[in-house]
């Protein structure tokens, strides 16, 4: 399993979200502010299998402009941070 956090400005959170759902991922949103992020980012939080991560990246890379609505790509705009797990466990009480 590995954790993606990708932090970009709230005005892309929309468009990132729409296409990562297209692909079939899905993301929860974490706003936030303080000294390490500016103020007005978004954190997006997604659980994926092994070796998934570079198709998330590759997605963002590749279609990351050309969303509806997008004035400019935004490419260069987004820090994404990849965190692998030697182990997960999902608890349904």
């Amino acid at each position: 399993m590995e954790l993606i956090l990708i932090i970009a400005s709230e005005e892309y959170s929309d468009n990132i979200t729409s296409l990562l759902v297209k692909h079939g991922y899905s993301a929860t949103e974490i706003g936030c502010n303080g000294e390490f992020l500016q103020y007005g980012d978004i954190v997006l939080l997604l659980g994926v299998e092994k070796g998934e991560a570079d198709n998330v990246i590759a997605i963002l890379e590749n279609e990351g402009g050309r969303h509806p609505g997008m004035s400019e790509p935004f490419r260069g705009q987004v820090k994404i941070y990849v965190i692998s797990s030697t182990y997960f466990k999902k608890i349904n009480p």
